[in-house]
């Protein structure tokens, strides 16, 4: 009987330990600043367009988001970001490089985009990836050769563990008259 406490404590740790594995490292993106709104080129956002961006490029990080051109400029809440969402890409920087990771819709990809619901003016959602690439540039050297002239090299490194990227932004502002 005087086993058991000591067993016990010990198979909660290790419980612990492996729901910790799970979820794996995880990173915060929150900002003050507003997410850009973005149309195709030449097409008004207030208008018809085929697609509406949301987008940010803040302290090295990048997130920029595309949506289906019927994605409300108001009342953008989890079930309509989810509806009209098409593809995503976050990139921010890591190991004297550029980390990038690319989300679809359809679930192909690095990972999945999932909406959370949030307060009224802001984007909350979770980026569950299974894998990112990490991209890191160099320039001259004999080992950055294109063809016959020394450039610019860059190696990309496949990071397959699980990485959750938990994102957190002012909405733009409502378009007029939508």
């Amino acid at each position: 009987m005087r086993y058991r406490p000591p067993l016990l404590s010990l198979l909660l740790t290790a419980s612990l330990a492996a729901c910790a594995a799970e979820t794996g490292p995880q990173q915060h993106w929150q900002s003050a600043t507003r997410l850009l709104l973005q149309c195709p080129p030449g097409q008004d956002c207030s208008g018809k367009v085929d697609y509406r961006a949301l987008y940010i490029n803040e302290n090295g990080r990048q997130l920029y988001l595309s949506f289906a051109g019927n994605l409300p400029s108001r009342a953008l809440d989890a079930a309509a970001l989810s509806a009209n969402f098409r593809y995503g890409d976050l990139y921010w920087p890591e190991g004297g490089g550029t980390a990038a990771a690319h989300l679809q819709a359809d679930g192909k990809g690095d990972g999945k985009l999932r909406f959370l619901p949030a307060p009224d003016g802001r984007l909350q959602a979770e980026a569950l990836l299974e894998q990112y690439k990490i991209v890191i540039e160099r320039s001259g050297g004999a080992e950055c050769r294109l063809d016959d002239v020394a450039g610019i090299c860059r190696t990309e490194t496949v990071v397959k563990k699980p990485l959750r990227v938990l994102l957190d932004f002012p909405l733009p502002e409502p378009l007029p008259g939508k």
